[in-house]
């Protein structure tokens, strides 16, 4: 272990919570200074002939090792075991950064069996050209809230803030780049070797694009069978990543191990046709007797930089509302000639409303006429009495000016059908008015302003194309001169799988303000 100076405000605590134990690690102006191993089992005050509850044990066990090692830091970066973090990519048509999460939402329920609204997760969407289709392949990476609150909880009860929490898989990557062992310009497979088999990892231009366990176990060197076994393992895993990403390319492997390995990454190198290298903690961390591959991510927890970045995937929001609006509206079962028949009885509403409206406008003034006329018999009434009727009068007239008498929605009944693509129609269509305000040479000025909603389906039986569509559609009403003009934002609010006549289908919402 090490010891060196006591912690100073600019130091920072890393935590590993792994299988079995915890690994610990404090820097101190940018270099690990403390590193700790502490299993769970560990013995603590009051073991004996006593069943201790699992939060208490862990909790004590943690205020004892930061005792032991002198460590005042009071705020912890936490950083997460591979078996408490979904790792996930998915391909999606490429659209605009603001309409992504909507989409990211409806995708990753295909992917994983827990329900968004238990999870904490994050993304980082990566643009590609696939022929001539551009795309985005997204890096999901989520845990469950309940893990997170549990680890949190007992931090908290042992003295310490969680700072942030991450991957350990972007821990590792980090302390391995600041350390030199792994360069940034390369695409590098990161191969950690375990009692019980191992993971391996693929960063890319800082990214952890790829995280995949494996069970092969040749700690120490194994026999030729085992050997076999475990070099076919890393050509599956790596053949799969490239499957996922065309496009990526390894420039090199990073073998790591509490044991020297450099035989075996030399038969990497002759099989792969790549640099291969073997790394121990030992080598990384001087000093260090005993540990844990875990040892590395605590330390590289603890070298964080301040400025958060999409691409270190921080996992530190403890809530965040997944949940994706639910459709509504009457016209949620209704076929297309239903659909079209209730856009005739808006078009034919929209003009009664206009012809009612204009005929309760001129009854409104020549009431106001009549009224005023009337005042000229009471020039001889009291102020109070002609205030009053002033009053009484006003008041009428106020009931109705500010009465519609002009609707958008013809226009948009009009223009709407025109940029929708093949395979997608509208349930509703809806059109609100408020007032707002715009810059004129006199200074702000209140305008009233128009935002429509709107709701439909997409069918196509690919579900991906059903995607496509909906962006299309986007697509086309962003480039639509007249939208343009009228709008600030058109933006792709909601979007799900859904059943139409029990077909599946793709419900979107697109709102324009």
């Amino acid at each position: 272990m090490l010891f060196s100076k006591p912690s100073s405000d600019k130091s920072q605590l890393g935590v590993y919570w792994g299988k079995e134990a915890f690994c610990i690690a404090e820097s101190l102006k940018g270099q690990p200074d403390k590193v700790a191993y502490v299993r769970f089992d560990t013995a603590i005050p009051g073991d004996q002939g006593q069943k201790i509850p699992d939060t208490l044990r862990l909790t004590a066990l943690l205020q004892q090792i930061l005792r032991e090692k002198k460590i005042l830091s009071k705020k912890a970066n936490l950083t997460l075991s591979a078996k408490d973090v979904i790792y996930r990519s998915f391909v999606i048509p490429f659209m605009q950064p603001g309409e992504v999460k909507n989409v990211v939402d409806f995708e990753a329920t295909k992917y994983i069996p827990i329900k968004l609204e238990d999870l904490v997760y994050t993304y980082h969407a990566i643009p590609f050209t696939e022929g001539d289709q551009k795309n985005l392949r997204i890096l999901f990476v989520a845990a469950r809230k309940t893990v997170l609150e549990r680890y949190t909880n007992i931090l908290q009860q042992a003295g310490l803030e969680t700072e942030f929490i991450e991957p350990a898989s972007v821990s590792l990557v980090r302390f391995l780049q600041k350390q030199g062992h792994i360069p940034r310009q390369h695409a590098t497979g990161i191969i950690e070797i375990e009692s019980e088999g191992g993971r391996i990892t693929v960063t890319d231009k800082d990214v952890i694009q790829f995280v995949r366990e494996f069970q092969s176990s040749i700690e120490g060197g194994g026999t030729p069978a085992e050997n076999t076994k475990f070099f076919n393992d890393i050509r599956v895993s790596f053949n799969f990543y490239q499957r996922q990403n065309p496009q990526g390319k390894l420039d090199r492997i990073t073998l790591l191990a509490e044991k020297d390995l450099s035989a075996l990454s030399a038969g990497l190198t002759q099989d792969f046709k790549i640099p291969a290298s073997a790394l121990t903690i030992q080598k990384i961390i001087k000093g260090t007797p005993t540990g844990d591959l875990g040892l590395l991510s605590a330390c590289g927890a603890a070298l964080r930089e301040k400025a958060v970045s999409s691409k270190n995937f921080d996992l530190t929001v403890k809530s965040r509302s997944n949940q994706l609006q639910e459709p509504g509206g009457v016209f949620a079962n209704w076929n297309l000639k239903v659909l079209g028949f209730s856009l005739g009885l808006s078009i034919a509403a929209v003009y009664g409303m206009t012809v009612l409206t204009t005929h309760l406008t001129k009854s409104v003034k020549d009431k106001s006429a009549e009224l005023k006329k009337e005042l000229g018999i009471y020039e001889s009434s009291t102020q109070e009495q002609i205030t009053q009727l002033r009053d009484g009068v006003l008041s009428k007239t106020n009931q109705y000016k500010d009465a519609r008498i002009k609707s958008d929605i013809t226009f948009f009944l009009k223009k709407v059908p025109h940029l929708l693509p093949k395979g997608t129609w509208l349930n509703n269509l809806s059109v609100e008015y408020y007032e707002g305000a715009e810059n004129t040479a006199n200074g702000l000025h209140r305008v009233s302003k128009v935002s429509i909603g709107m709701e439909g389906y997409a069918y196509l039986p690919n579900s991906n194309e059903r995607i496509r569509l909906v962006n299309n559609l986007i697509n086309k009403i962003k480039k639509d001169p007249d939208f343009v003009k009228l709008f600030e934002n058109i933006v792709l609010t909601n979007v799900k799988n859904d059943t139409f006549n029990n077909y599946p289908v793709t419900y979107f919402r697109i709102t324009c303000k």
